[in-house]
């Protein structure tokens, strides 16, 4: 079987590292996804997405304008403060309970908070 030759985390970080000249060329960030394979072939979806938009801004635009109305279009990466830690507003995950998520500003993790605790951070 294919897989018996192959690392297939190993080959997909190859295979975007090999590309990274193609997406600088084109503006775009391209990564891998899925991998198939058969007994002497693989299949690896690749995610080319444009890196000129902020793609997470415009969701947060438009979560805000439909589900969590009580924030508004200043409120993105704004500084937010729990327990203690600060947390930049980087979007939502409509239908989840931590449904507000935020990246944490020491390193970068990202973490889901309720919308009544989020809103209470923003004091409102």
């Amino acid at each position: 079987m294919m897989n018996n030759y192959l690392d297939m985390k190993s080959f997909r970080k190859d295979v975007e590292a090999a590309l990274t000249e193609v997406a600088q060329k084109y503006g775009v960030d391209i990564k891998g996804g899925n991998i198939s394979y058969g007994e002497n072939d693989l299949s690896l979806k690749l995610m080319v997405t444009r890196n000129d938009i902020d793609v997470q801004k415009i969701e947060f635009m438009e979560n805000i304008q439909y589900s969590f109305t009580a924030f508004t279009a200043e409120d993105y990466l704004k500084t937010f403060n729990i327990k203690g830690t600060d947390y930049q507003l980087i979007g939502f995950k409509p239908g989840n309970k931590y449904s507000v998520l935020g990246k944490r500003v020491k390193d970068g993790k990202v973490y889901g908070f309720t919308y009544a605790g989020a809103k209470a951070a923003f004091g409102r």
